[in-house]
Order: structure tokens, then C-alpha cells, then sequence
């Protein structure tokens, strides 16, 4: 009888809505043709003396888990479906560029979900009707022609479109049903166990440690929590602000949370020890978790990891400058390589002879880069500027610097795919004096002149540099080679100079790398080993261990020190015997709130509220109700044989009133303290 009453109430509340929705219904559709304006009066207007004759049937949660698989399935496969060049999701995060027909058919996805979400908590077939038209419209000429034409691809032939074209036609198919049915007008909806009114959501029906994972997993997506209880909160009539409703919302999630938590420890007896299982699953599994992430960054950075991938340098380039009083002045610049190849296997021998490179070092990514001898550019200066070169480099007072660059190309991180090094020497006055007699006189020089051929510049080049993901380069061997200079050409109208480059090899021991730097063309000659590098898919290429460990590790390690710690502070809440009545009390706020008595809601809201600061009164409400065969509890717990929340359950709450009259008249006593209407 109670219920029943519940049911006309709210019918009698929403009447008036149901009549605006018809009138407005019947406006639209007495402009159609006669027998199309008959099928929507009967959609629109399935009403018999003010009573739905439509049943009613739930199927809001199935209709958003389709639609949010299809959210996730624009996302991730988009591109397979629509895009001339199938990039997939990573090639869009490792660009950091997303396509903007993408972008928006996933608004477009989100929007129908929050429309849905808007029909159902009107209980509207005629707004759902139009997102269903909305949604056809939408989508069917996309798949059809818009994203095979884009793609240069039939749909019939697009495994991602036919998949995708499905899941769609199965949602269209379960609206179909909603609309046949109509909603649930007063949010009591027909299951297959019987009609059971229910008014949380629907993954709280019933408290079991199945839908307590599945419900902290929906908890867990971001902002679908927040999305939801926003439409609910503007789309429903209520007397509480919208913080107070996240508060409500909140306050009921905790509370069932903790339902399934005792339900699940009240199977065990009291003294009785954790079995294997639980150890298992919450000692090893969370200890290995622990470690995974204490360590993960190591094996991610360490030679162990398997998807990690060669970087071998693809082209090179050498650059040298001369700078002092008379400024920097860039000598040459070689861009060509005469080859950049694998080293040879007595170079790597004496790489490791010399501690140069690590045990877990793959050879493949060793390499020796021979350069060109000769610049790209010809060496051109005014007369006065070289005249002023000559002078300053003959001053015994000045001094100046060379400075050699190399800069290395790979194909990856893509945030430094590039990498250089410069190593300077201040001249010795020898060689100063050298290379201005170069200047002075270029070209080739007769036998017996006394100006020398080239100039040398000692412990400049370097013999062997690793070159890391990312990071400086750094050199692996104490000991640098000498470089030749030499200014070759015809000086003059109609000729030009240039500088010929030369380097020594005499670094690595048993002249590896070339016994004859002549015969290889004379070139400077370095050894790289590059470390290997993350896929670009993985996004972590860009970073450094220390990086990962700052940003990544330090925020999961606070996540999971808040889950372990402040139990003190939460214990009030947390470690409730039994939550029934207050699931019971929240249920009763929703209620009020579907039959219209805002003036209720509020004060039973303002009432839980009263309740969770008042420990006394939070222990008497929620203590243990003993099993048979259980110990005495001190704080007065009563036999239960089955503990069930649900409102419709009332055979066990009357067994248990039964069973409890004399422990619940504490209870009781302490209800008195509230209004009349909150303790009906």
C-alpha cells in the first residue's frame, strides 16, 4: 500500500510535466499526414485517462555502455575508419596532432550520451525519439559515404566501419526498445526477478563484491561520475544546491561501499585467521605492484628492456671556427660523409679493451663516420680582413681559440632528434704562427718552401663519443686526435681556396680504425655509440629516468601513501558494522525528491548530515547484526541470519525487527531526537 501510494504520488507530480510534453507532442505532428500522425500520437501520447499504459523498462545503463564503447572506439580506430593513411592513436600521440573530424565526431559521441542521459531523467520518449533522429542523421551518412570517401575505402570492405556500423545499429536497437516500452514513469523499473523499485544506480541494486568492482572501476573513469550527477542535479526538481548533491551522491557511494565490505567480512567469524587467498591477492599481488613501480623505471631506462630500438646515427657534420680579438670566424663546414658504417669488430675489441663502452652494449650500435677532407664552401675573405687575420694571428700578445663542432642526425626522440658537441683548444704560437703563413701563401707550395703544407693542431678530435637518448654527448676515451688544416685552390680571379681537412688516427690502439688515413680519403674519422631508444608509440622518449622518477613515480607513490595512510581520520566512516540504514536514509532522500516533497529532501538531507557528526548516534545506527553461532558484541549487535539494504526486501526487515526489538530500542530512543516526518 505504501508503495503504491509512492506510484501516485509521483504520478501526480509529473502529470503536469506529461501534459506540457504531450500538448507540445501533439503540436508537432498535427501538421503530418494522417496515418503518420496517428503512429506518433500513439508514441508521444500513450496515455489512457492520465495513466501510462506503456510498462516501462529500464535499459538507460545498457544504452551508455554502448555508446561509451563507441567513444572509446572514435578515439582509438578513427583513423582506420576515415583517414586516407591508417596512423592509428599513437602516430597522433607522438605528433601531438589529432584530426579535426576526429575531434569532432567525439563531441558529437559525447553529446548523444549526455542527450540519453537528459531523456531518461525526463522520463521524454519524444526527446529520445529526437536524439535517435538526431543520431541516425549523424552518423549513418559518415559511415556510408563521408569516411569512405575520405579514406578512398568502401565501408563494406572496412572491417574498423563494419564493427563500428554494428555497434551502432545494436544501440539504435535497444533505443528502439526503450521507445516501445516507454520509461519507468515513476523510476520503478520491471526486471526479469520481479518488480523490485530501486533508487540508486545501477550498479548499487545490490551490495556483492562483484558490482563493488565493477562500481569502483565507473568511479574511476574521469568526470563520468561528475558529468552525471551535473544533469542529474539540472534536469530534476530539487531543494539541494548542486555541491550538496555531489555531497548526497558521495555520501551514498562511500556508504555502499562499505556495505560490501561488511557483507564480505561478516561471512568470517570473529578471531577466525585471513585465508591464502586474501594474502595473496592483497599482501603478494600489491607488494609485486609496488615494485613494479619502484622499479619499472629502471627496466624502462636499462638495456633489459625488450621494446627499446636502435638510434644509429643517420648523417653528420663537422664545423670549425677560429675565434680571438678579431671575433668568431667560421673556417669551414663539411656536410658529407664518405660513409657511415658499422664498426669494425677490432674497433669495438678495443672499445671494450678500453672500458669505452658497457657489457650490454649492442655492436650494432657502434659506428664509424669517415667525413669528407674538403669544404663545402669555398674560404672567401676581402683582402683586409685576411691582412688583419695574418696580423693577429702573428701578434705574440693575442690568443687564439679553435673550436671544432660535431653535430649528428638520428631518427629519434622526436624532441631531440639532433644532437652536438664542440671541443676547443687554444692555438700554441707555433700554430699560430703556422696557420697564418697558410693564409698569407694558399695553394700548393713548391719543394723547398719554407711555408708548410698544412697545419696541426694537436688533442682536438675526439676519438670515440657516446651519443645518449638524451642528455649532452659525452666522450668515451681520454685522449683526442690531431687535425690537419690546409688551404688548397688558386687564389685570384677566376680560381678560389679552399680548406682541405685531415684527421689522425692514432687514438684507438693498433691504428684500428685505419692503419692508412690516406688511403680512406683523408676525412676525419670518429667512433659514436648511440644508445637505444623507446618506441615512439610509448611517448617516453623525450624523457630522462630522472623525469620519470620526479614526475611519474613520486605522484603514485603520494596516490598510494594516501590510500595506506590517514586511516585514523577516515575510521568514523570507513569501519562501519553495518551502512543498511543509511543506504536506507539516502534512498529515502530520493524518494522525496521523485514525489515532489522538496521540503523533505531538504530536511532529511540536513538531518544525514546531522547524523554523520554525531558519533553516538552514527554507532547505534550502524552496528553489527550478528549471525547465529557469533560472539556477544559490546556495542549491542543484533541477530541477522541475511543482511539485505534493498527497500523491497520486506520479509527479512520484518524478520529482523522481529528478532531485534529489544537491542533496537536504543535505537530508537535516539530517533526521537529527529521530526516526526524523518523518523516515518
Amino acid at each position: 500500500a505504501a508503495e503504491e501510494q509512492e506510484r501516485l504520488a509521483i504520478r501526480e507530480n509529473n502529470r503536469e510535466e506529461n501534459d506540457c510534453v504531450r500538448a507540445t507532442a501533439k503540436a508537432y505532428v498535427a501538421i503530418l499526414p494522417g496515418p503518420v500522425r496517428d503512429y506518433y500520437e500513439r508514441l508521444f501520447t500513450p496515455a489512457e485517462g492520465g495513466v501510462n499504459v506503456k510498462t516501462g523498462v529500464e535499459l538507460y545503463p545498457l544504452m551508455f555502455v554502448l555508446e561509451l564503447i563507441a567513444a572509446i572506439y572514435i578515439v582509438v580506430l578513427f583513423d582506420y575508419m576515415a583517414a586516407p593513411k591508417a596512423s592509428g592513436l599513437s602516430s597522433s600521440i607522438t605528433t601531438n596532432r589529432f584530426s579535426g573530424e576526429m575531434v569532432l565526431c567525439f563531441l558529437a559521441q559525447i553529446l548523444f550520451i549526455l542527450l540519453d542521459r537528459v531523456a531518461a531523467l525526463r522520463r521524454s520518449i519524444f526527446l529520445k525519439t529526437i536524439s535517435l533522429y538526431a543520431s541516425v542523421g549523424f552518423w549513418i551518412p559518415n559511415i556510408v559515404f563521408i569516411w569512405p570517401k575520405n579514406s578512398r575505402v568502401a565501408y563494406e570492405s572496412s572491417s574498423t566501419t563494419i564493427i563500428f556500423l554494428m555497434l551502432k545499429l545494436f544501440y539504435l536497437s535497444v533505443s528502439a526498445i526503450q521507445v516501445r516500452y516507454g520509461y519507468p514513469e515513476d523510476g520503478v523499473a520491471h526486471h526479469l526477478d520481479g518488480d523490485k523499485p530501486h533508487y540508486g544506480g545501477p550498479l548499487q541494486y545490490n551490495a556483492s563484491r562483484v558490482r563493488l568492482y565493477i562500481f569502483r572501476v565507473y568511479r574511476a573513469i574521469p568526470f563520468v561520475f561528475e558529468m552525471r550527477t551535473l544533469l542529474d542535479w539540472t534536469f530534476t526538481k530539487t531543494s539541494l544546491d548542486a555541491w550538496e548533491t555531489f555531497t548526497l551522491e558521495d555520501i551514498y557511494a562511500n556508504m555502499y561501499v562499505v556495505q560490501c565490505d561488511a557483507i564480505y567480512f561478516r561471512k568470517a567469524k570473529r578471531g577466525e585467521g585471513q585465508d591464502m587467498g586474501r594474502k595473496i591477492t592483497q599482501g603478494i599481488l600489491v607488494l609485486l605492484l609496488l615494485l613494479l613501480i619502484l622499479f619499472g623505471p629502471l627496466i624502462l631506462f636499462s638495456s633489459a628492456n625488450p621494446v627499446t630500438q636502435s638510434n644509429n646515427v643517420e648523417s653528420a657534420q663537422i664545423t670549425v671556427t677560429l675565434s680571438g680579438e678579431h671575433g668568431n670566424l667560421k673556417l669551414l663546414e663539411i656536410s658529407s660523409t664518405r660513409y657511415i658504417r658499422k664498426a669494425r669488430r677490432e674497433v669495438y675489441e678495443t672499445l671494450e679493451d678500453k672500458r669505452a663502452v658497457d657489457a650490454d652494449d649492442n655492436p650494432n650500435t657502434v659506428q664509424e663516420i669517415r667525413f669528407g677532407a674538403h669544404a663545402d664552401n669555398l674560404f672567401s675573405l676581402t683582402p683586409p680582413a685576411i691582412q688583419e687575420l695574418i696580423s693577429s694571428l702573428r701578434d705574440e700578445t693575442t690568443q687564439a681559440t679553435m673550436s671544432i663542432t660535431f653535430k649528428f642526425s638520428r631518427p629519434g626522440p622526436p624532441e631531440a632528434p639532433e644532437l652536438s658537441t664542440t671541443k676547443s683548444k687554444q692555438l700554441e704560437r707555433s700554430e699560430q704562427r703556422a696557420l697564418a703563413a697558410i693564409l698569407e701563401h694558399p695553394g700548393e707550395q713548391p719543394a723547398g718552401s719554407k711555408v708548410p703544407p698544412n697545419v696541426r693542431v694537436s688533442d682536438i678530435v675526439p676519438t670515440a663519443m657516446r651519443l645518449p637518448a638524451t642528455g649532452g654527448i659525452s666522450e668515451l676515451i681520454h685522449s683526442q686526435n690531431s687535425l690537419f688544416l690546409s688551404l688548397r685552390g688558386k687564389p685570384g680571379y677566376g680560381g678560389g681556396v679552399y680548406w682541405r681537412l685531415r684527421g689522425e688516427q692514432g687514438g684507438l690502439a693498433n691504428g684500428a680504425p685505419d692503419a692508412n688515413p690516406a688511403k680512406e680519403g683523408g676525412g676525419v674519422l670518429v667512433v659514436t655509440v648511440s644508445n637505444e631508444v623507446f618506441p615512439s608509440s610509448l611517448a617516453l622518449s623525450g624523457y630522462s629516468v630522472i623525469g620519470v622518477y620526479v614526475t611519474i613515480i613520486l605522484t603514485i607513490g603520494n596516490l598510494v601513501r594516501l590510500q595506506f595512510s590517514g586511516q585514523t581520520e577516515r575510521i568514523m566512516y570507513t569501519q562501519l558494522s553495518d551502512a543498511t540504514k543509511l543506504l536506507q536514509y539516502c534512498e529515502c532522500i530520493s524518494i522525496a525528491r521523485r514525489t515532489g516533497q522538496l521540503e523533505l529532501e531538504e530536511e532529511l538531507f540536513r538531518q544525514l548530515s546531522k547524523i554523520l557528526r554525531t558519533p553516538k548516534l552514527l554507532l547505534r545506527l550502524t552496528r553489527r547484526w550478528r549471525t547465529s553461532g557469533d560472539d556477544d558484541d559490546d556495542d549491542g549487535s543484533v541477530n541477522q541470519s541475511q543482511i539485505s539494504y534493498s527497500t523491497s526486501n520486506k520479509s527479512s526487515r520484518g524478520s529482523e525487527q522481529g528478532e531485534s526489538k529489544s537491542n533496537d530500542a536504543s535505537v530508537v530512543g535516539e530517533m526521537k531526537t529527529l521530526p516526526e516526518a524523518t523518523r516515518r
